[in-house]
């Protein structure tokens, strides 16, 4: 009987890794009520100049216990730096990632533009229902699924719709630490293209 009941609990076990594994790297963009995953290091996609949203999976920020899990997305116009960045480096190596160079959002405790800046970074995060930077998709174990709805972007000290974008491409660095060492390691760190038509 002993043996059934470990055998169960491996089972389970197993089964949570597995699910952990799976979730915590897929990233989704999501347009038109058309999804995309993004599953390789680096891919590049054909979008609008529409509202979109990108979807992720992470660990709940913890602040009692100081784990502080945050999806880290930076928005830049440097094709150059975009594709200098690589597997395994210090994310403080960049300058978007250096240490407070992560963006406040605004009043609503959401970013209801993305900042396209060089130097800086979008902190994502989700506590609770009342301490949160993204809405909540789903839960399961010690993993949410969440979700960053765009519809604007800021820059130049200047918020506009998405239609005025004054780019061909723009390019997203997102950065999910899964064991908070600060390296953008395997499955940790996605580079997506937006190429608008």
């Amino acid at each position: 009987m002993k043996i059934v009941k470990y055998c169960i609990l491996l089972a389970i076990f197993w089964n949570s890794i597995t699910c952990f594994a799976q979730q915590n790297h897929t990233i989704k963009f999501i347009q038109n009520e058309k999804i995309t995953e993004l599953n390789s290091f680096k891919q590049s996609l054909m979008v609008d100049k529409k509202a979109f949203a990108i979807r992720f999976f992470c660990k709940p920020y913890d602040t009692k216990n100081e784990k502080f899990y945050a999806t880290q997305i930076a928005v830049i116009d440097n094709e150059e730096a975009f594709n200098k960045i690589k597997i395994g480096d210090a994310a403080e190596k960049y300058p978007f990632f250096e240490a407070g160079t992560g963006m406040a959002p605004n009043e609503s405790g959401f970013y209801d533009a993305i900042f396209i800046n060089n130097e800086a970074h979008h902190y994502i995060y989700y506590e609770n229902e009342s301490d949160k930077r993204a809405n909540l998709i789903s839960k399961q174990n010690d993993i949410v699924e969440l979700e960053w709805q765009i519809n604007k972007f800021f820059y130049n000290e200047k918020e506009a719709d998405l239609e005025e974008l004054p780019f061909k491409s723009l390019f997203f660095v997102i950065f999910i630490d899964a064991n908070l060492n600060k390296r953008l390691d395997q499955d940790e760190i996605h580079l997506m293209q937006l190429q608008f038509k």
